[in-house]
């Protein structure tokens, strides 16, 4: 069995390095050989871990999918990382790993000792104070929440 598993491991990470091993669009690149020169001028290793982070992450969010999130949704998502961080894929791919957590989060909270109808309200105040803000309505979601059990 540890075999099998270990067999299966590989054949992931080879599949994984096999395709990130292509180079990005070359607009891509040069934007983050650019920023990795600027950020390690005089640091050739540093740069080129960088630029192998930075790719890597293009990759990932390129690849990105979630059975659970709409891809209207994920698309937005997406799109608002890329606007807060343009050119830093690594940042961009935190803030949407980030936000499809807080999603998922927020589609199956539950509340013990708290009615239905305070929790969907909850949720209806926090999206509509922060629309496509997983990470926001949660805490206002949770905020709302403990302040009922609190009264």
């Amino acid at each position: 069995m540890k075999t099998v598993s270990a067999i299966l491991s590989v054949m992931v990470l080879v599949t994984a390095i096999s395709v990130f091993a292509e180079d990005a669009p070359t607009q891509i690149m040069t934007g983050i050989r650019e920023r990795a020169a600027r950020e390690y001028p005089h640091d050739y290793k540093s740069r080129e871990r960088a630029i192998d982070r930075q790719k890597n992450a293009y990759f990932e969010i390129q690849h990105c999918k979630d059975d659970g999130i709409p891809e209207a949704l994920l698309t937005r998502i997406k799109g608002k990382a890329a606007s807060e961080c343009p050119h830093n894929y690594c940042a961009q791919k935190y803030l949407i790993d980030v936000q499809i957590r807080d999603f998922l989060y927020i589609q199956n909270y539950s509340a013990e000792d708290v009615p239905e109808g305070v929790l969907e309200e909850a949720r209806k105040r926090a999206a509509r104070e922060f629309p496509d803000d997983y990470s926001s309505q949660k805490l206002v979601i949770e905020d709302q929440i403990k302040e009922y059990l609190d009264r």
